[in-house]
């Protein structure tokens, strides 16, 4: 998640502060334990015995899981302070 966060206008026509930030807090529990899932299941070199090529892009790609989460929760919770700052 490399692009800049498109953060929502709050409006009088639009959905309440309040709402927008209890769905971007909703999402950050849910991001909490897809991360807490996903270090649960870090590759294991003995599951790609003999294929060390194989274990290593394994674990790259569960390194850019995790960034990617990260990256994800970063940017939501930079949304709930800048909604939370305009009160």
């Amino acid at each position: 998640m490399t692009q800049e966060t498109i953060h929502p206008v709050v409006n009088g026509n639009g959905t309440d502060r309040k709402e927008l930030v209890e769905q971007r807090m909703t999402t950050l529990r849910a991001l909490s334990g897809a991360e807490a899932a996903l270090a649960g299941m870090s590759p294991n070199g003995r599951d790609y015995i003999g294929e060390p090529e194989l274990f290593r892009a394994a674990v790259d790609q569960h390194v850019a899981r995790q960034k990617d989460l990260s990256d994800m929760r970063k940017a939501i919770t930079e949304e709930v302070m800048r909604l939370q700052r305009l009160d």
